[in-house]
């Protein structure tokens, strides 16, 4: 279930509860347990992605573009067959 909107009465009404439920929880510091929830994983976010491994980029590529949404891609006619080449580069056979 979606949750309402902030600026209509049952996300005010939300928006309420949520208050209430945190300040029973954490107290009046609510607002800070979020800043260093924030800060905590900004601290630890030194992965780098695929800048920092070019290897991994390639091959996460690949895997994309053998995949992506085209169908097959016709190569040749041979004996009354079409023949096609599929996403992992074998080969496949359809009669004419």
């Amino acid at each position: 279930m979606a949750r309402p909107k902030a600026n209509t009465p049952a996300g005010k009404i939300a928006s309420e509860k949520f208050r209430k439920t945190m300040r029973e929880k954490y107290g009046e510091r609510w607002l800070e347990h979020y800043k260093e929830i924030g800060s905590k994983g900004g601290k630890n976010g030194h992965t780098g992605g695929f800048a920092s491994n070019i290897a991994l980029a390639k091959v996460a590529g690949s895997k994309g573009g053998r995949h992506g949404r085209r169908g097959l891609k016709f190569i040749r006619e041979e004996d009354g067959f079409c023949i096609y080449e599929d996403k992992l580069g074998g080969e496949v056979r359809y009669e004419a």
